[in-house]
């Protein structure tokens, strides 16, 4: 039996509406603070405002990270790619599958991305370490010279590659030393010997070209003059005698006496100075040089 006075509660669907709808706000407004204290450390979160960490507490609950696409998908401030790590310098270790990459307690590094450089690190936060990285190499572009391509690999850069360097200067038109200037102090020795009369000469090369030779003497005629004139190694191969030479000539038996004969144009000339036999005369003399004395004179006594 109902006393008087006494009313009796039923909970209706519109109050356990509004019931539901405190809970969740509660629920939310806790995920919040725990999700903003958490953060104080972390550079520009902690100035969030509600509705903000709301939104970024919702995604953390409802994205699941992936720890190396190289993206922020949990919203928390972090580029997953960077995952969660263990130790510290050398003993540093990433761990890019760590189940707590939603964690902001974890020793996790946000990765901000810059201009990827060659460090053996991922700068730009693509996944890649060092990735397309080249650089010209070499000393200069002057004439024939060509820069070349160096490419990092592991934090340094590799060997010059199609770098075109300086070579010496050859008779070609070209600047082949790079300093600026083509075929220059180029001469080279030209002509057939240096034997006997004979001399090398000089040519000088221009435009690529090698110019007429100067200053050699090339092999002639011999001309008995006691010189080796066709550079055979031979002096007046040839000749009967060399010009100047002397010998003597004629005989000095009996009344002769000897002469001397001068070389000429490669022939002997005249005995000169000397006396020639002459005819036999009853003189007790060796006129005619034959070693007999008045031979046709008769009976006269030697």
């Amino acid at each position: 039996m109902k006393k008087r006075g006494e009313k009796k509660f039923k909970l209706r669907n519109i109050d356990f509406l509004i019931i539901l709808i405190i809970v969740i706000l509660l629920g939310f407004s806790v995920i919040f603070v725990v999700i903003k204290g958490s953060a104080k450390e972390e550079e520009g979160l902690a100035s969030l405002s509600p509705l903000s960490w709301l939104s970024k507490a919702t995604a953390s609950l409802l994205v699941k990270p992936q720890c190396s696409d190289g993206k922020d998908n949990d919203l928390d401030g972090f580029c997953d790619y960077s995952g969660c790590y263990t130790g510290k310098g050398k003993n540093k270790k990433w761990l890019a599958s760590d189940p707590d990459c939603t964690s902001t307690s974890d020793n996790r590094e946000a990765c901000v991305p810059s201009a990827e450089i060659c460090d053996g690190k991922d700068n730009d936060c693509d996944g890649l370490t060092d990735e397309e990285l080249t650089k010209e190499c070499g000393n200069t572009t002057t004439g024939i010279c060509r820069y070349g391509t160096s490419t990092c690999s592991n934090g340094k850069w590799g060997e010059c590659n199609g770098e075109i360097k300086p070579s010496q200067e050859i008779c070609d038109y070209l600047d082949n030393d790079c300093d600026g200037l083509t075929d220059e102090n180029l001469v080279k020795q030209c002509g057939t010997s240096n034997v006997g009369e004979c001399r090398y000469g000089t040519s000088t090369c221009s435009y690529g070209v090698w110019g007429f030779c100067k200053g050699n003497i090339e092999a002639k005629n011999e001309t008995c003059d006691n010189k080796d004139n066709d550079c055979d190694d031979v002096i007046d191969d040839g000749c009967a005698c060399s010009a100047g030479q002397t010998k003597q000539c004629g005989s000095n038996v009996g009344e002769c006496e000897f002469g001397l004969q001068t070389c000429s144009g490669g022939l002997w000339g005249a005995c000169i100075g000397g006396v020639l036999p002459s005819t036999e005369i009853c003189d007790g003399k060796d006129n005619n040089c034959n070693g007999l004395i008045d031979e046709v004179c008769g009976n006269l006594t030697i």
